[in-house]
């Protein structure tokens, strides 16, 4: 547009010399310094012209070669930067209000023009992941690591987080166990790596990961021992169910053994980790193992769980369980718990006085539908059914209490009119 304007101008000077020569010459002299000049008017306006197209053209001759040179900046190559960046936050703005296909196009034009490629990227990544286009989204990903020399971390990452968004865990595993091995220490590859754990269920490598989550500082002190009790219970939790249904109690025992054995000692302290522990041994009818557990457990420090589960086992020697029970109840007279667990050992060496005795007294403690039914089975046993049915209905009633239906307040009828 500028070469035309200046072609027209040209053209209209020329015309309107050759007119004014035609007319009149006119005559210009000029002095200074002992030097002098003369020439027609429009001879004057003909160098003038001359003059000013002619440092029109060398200036853009010089811009022309300094360019070519790379001594300076193009203009244009400044415009699409400026381009660039303003496609760039369109493209943010798109991907913030949802708008996935424009957000891909904007940030991928301006990753192609920009100064900040891989951002530009990993954002088009993620708009297309959110389209559903799983194509693109490994295409920007490609692009995004070829963008900047070191980005392999920062891309892996942005994967990892796709394939989490999207449930695919099994992958986002294998792109985190790649990260670990290139950087082992960076929390935020680790602290994804715990997530997809707990995803999968994978207690065994979670247990692995656990000590350098806590050296490394990546959880905090509460989530950390949350996460360790539920690591250590879920291990025993599925040792159990990984035993094959023909398998014998005893091997199926022995296999859950062998994961008590492996937990550390900070584990085999946490009584709802030994509680886990016991109840499994319980259905494998491993009882000796349990009783042993939990005596060594109550020996370290007493708690109503343990008590509770003591009542259950069946060891070798029930006068001593009863023995110990008893130094226990002196330690903590009228206890719930313990004068449960007496009775339930009382029960098992068929002393169906103290057994009776036991339960009486932990119902005036503290009354539960449990009680109600060991001291209703007693009875029963004993041959006083009427009380024996007292007690169940009163352990039933406990139950059912608070999840009693309402009956709806009947509609009265209106008098016939």
């Amino acid at each position: 547009m500028k070469i035309f304007f200046y072609f027209l101008l040209l053209l209209l000077s020329i015309a309107a010399i050759i007119t004014g020569m035609n007319q009149d010459q006119g005559y210009v002299r000029i002095a200074w310094d002992g030097m002098v000049f003369e020439s027609t008017l429009w001879m004057l306006f003909v160098f003038m012209g001359i003059g000013f197209f002619g440092y029109k053209a060398l200036r853009w001759l010089i811009s022309l070669l300094l360019s070519t040179t790379g001594w300076v900046v193009p203009i244009t190559s400044s415009s699409r930067q400026q381009r660039a960046k303003r496609q760039s936050v369109r493209g943010l703005n798109c991907l913030i209000n949802g708008q996935w296909d424009q957000a891909q196009r904007l940030l991928s034009k301006s990753a192609e023009q920009g100064e900040a490629p891989l951002i530009n990227y990993l954002a088009a990544a993620r708009a297309a992941f959110e389209a559903g286009d799983s194509e693109s989204v490994s295409d920007y990903l490609r692009k995004a690591d070829k963008s900047v020399s070191g980005a392999k971390v920062g891309v892996g990452i942005a994967q990892a987080q796709l394939q989490l968004s999207a449930g695919q865990f099994e992958q986002a595993l294998a792109t985190l166990q790649e990260l670990r091995r290139k950087v082992p220490r960076h929390k935020y590859v680790l602290k994804l790596l715990k997530q997809v754990c707990i995803r999968l269920n994978d207690w065994d490598q979670l247990a692995e990961l656990l000590p350098v989550l806590e050296r490394r500082k990546v959880i905090s002190d509460d989530e950390l021992k949350d996460l360790q009790q539920r690591t250590w219970k879920s291990q025993l939790e599925q040792a159990c169910q990984r035993s094959k249904v023909e398998d014998k109690d005893e091997d199926r025992a022995s296999a859950i053994q062998a994961v008590w054995d492996s937990l550390p000692r900070q584990a085999k302290h946490e009584v709802s980790v030994v509680e886990v522990y016991v109840r499994c041994l319980l259905k494998l009818n491993a009882h000796v193992v349990a009783e042993k557990v939990v005596r060594e457990a109550l020996g370290r420090n007493y708690d109503d769980r343990l008590i509770k589960l003591y009542g259950l086992t069946a060891g070798k020697d029930v006068k001593k369980q009863l023995a110990l029970c008893d130094q226990l109840l002196a330690s903590y007279p009228d206890n719930p718990e313990i004068m449960l667990a007496l009775g339930r050992l009382c029960l098992r060496s068929e002393m169906w006085g103290k057994a009776r005795s036991y339960f009486e007294s932990t119902l005036k403690v503290r009354k539960t539908p449990e009680v109600y039914n060991e001291l209703g089975r007693l009875l029963a046993h004993l041959g006083d059914h009427q009380q024996s049915t007292e007690h169940f209905r009163e352990g039933l009633a406990l139950v059912a209490r608070s999840d009693v239906t309402k009956y709806p307040t009947p509609i009265a009828k209106q008098p016939a009119a």
